[in-house]
């Protein structure tokens, strides 16, 4: 088993401990003192919200892309009409490996 991963998510989460102690001047407070559930909903909202802005941003990456390949393949279409070759198979697939959806 790789204990690697764990360990650096370990880290990770040691290293946000740190950056919360200086930003707020204190370790996290474990008594009545922070509502621990709002600020948890809170933060869950954040999350929201920044995820919500990477799909957007992997959407108009992929469509980008989408929109080469499609630009590319026309042109090359009209260059060589023979596509059965392995040359442009070769092509067309590493084309596809920018369009693949993850």
């Amino acid at each position: 088993m790789n204990t690697g991963n764990n360990k650096e998510i370990l880290e990770m989460i040691a290293e946000r401990l740190v950056f919360g102690k200086k930003e707020h001047g204190e370790e996290v407070p474990i008594d009545d003192t922070r509502d621990h559930l709002q600020d948890s909903l809170e933060e869950a909202l954040d999350l929201a919200v920044y995820l919500a802005a990477k799909i957007i941003e992997i959407k108009r990456r992929e469509s980008k892309w989408l929109i080469a390949k499609r630009k590319i393949t026309m042109i090359c279409s009209k260059l060589n009409k023979n596509r059965s070759t392995t040359k442009w198979k070769k092509w067309m697939n590493s084309l596809n490996i920018f369009t693949k959806k993850t």
